[in-house]
């Protein structure tokens, strides 16, 4: 998912210093470098170090080898893109990409601790040296912080893509005509998830076990909207 969405990011959009004169060129001539800061999760701030049994990064808690291969698949997939290299995305070897006259240029891969005051921390950072400003930046972000994430889209600076916020209020393109997510939102999510319990499953009822925090909750308001009142169903939350 994050190579697809580099290829569609660098190939399908005019970023912020691109006129349109220059993205007609072809990919003979000179690429266009497109600078990215990558921000990904690899420790958890917060932790006691007695209940830390991979170590301590910064004084923070390191995550799993998991965690890591997220962030190693960010690397990666700038690299293969900018080889167009289809070992893993078979999209990068395609004609398409061949096509494209962009490629990648990361400017660094910065660890957001797992907090979302971290995350916007170190976005507002970049902002310190405006002519070194990166042209996407590439993040994410728990859901409390999604909407604090998502507003800095809205300023003329930032161009930010992410594959974690799924607040509906992201989708509004006139309020946030920076932002770019590869995944959708919950309103999406529930309605499809209404509708399938009402043509495909036919059932009357249903129970929501949902996670305490923004993201659950938001989930859990969407469900009882669409299926309470456009389908009609018994609908309890846990």
């Amino acid at each position: 998912p994050r190579g697809l969405f580099l290829l569609l990011l660098t190939c399908s959009l005019n970023i912020r210093d691109l006129s349109a004169a220059e993205t007609t060129r072809g990919p003979s001539e000179h690429p266009h470098v497109i600078s990215i800061a990558m921000l990904q999760r690899w420790s958890e701030f917060g932790v006691a170090s007695s209940e830390c049994p991979t170590g301590l990064h910064r004084g923070a808690c390191l995550l799993d080898s998991e965690w890591h291969s997220v962030a190693l698949s960010g690397l990666l997939a700038v690299e293969h893109f900018n080889q167009r290299n289809g070992q893993y995305v078979p999209a990068f070897d395609s004609s398409a990409a061949h096509a494209c006259d962009k490629r990648l240029a990361l400017m660094g891969l910065i660890d957001i601790g797992g907090q979302a005051i971290s995350t916007l921390q170190d976005i507002a950072s970049l902002q310190r040296d405006p002519a070194n400003l990166p042209d996407v930046i590439v993040s994410p972000t728990g859901s409390d912080g999604s909407v604090g994430m998502v507003s800095l889209a809205g300023l003329q600076v930032y161009n930010i893509i992410s594959y974690w916020p799924s607040s509906p209020e992201a989708s509004l393109s006139e309020r946030y005509p920076r932002f770019m997510r590869t995944i959708p939102s919950d309103d999406a999510v529930a309605f499809a998830i209404c509708s399938f319990w009402e043509h495909e499953m036919q059932s009357e009822a249903a129970a929501i076990i949902s996670s305490n925090d923004a993201k659950g909750e938001r989930y859990k308001q969407a469900l009882q909207r669409y299926c309470l009142e456009d389908v009609y169903m018994d609908l309890r939350s846990f």
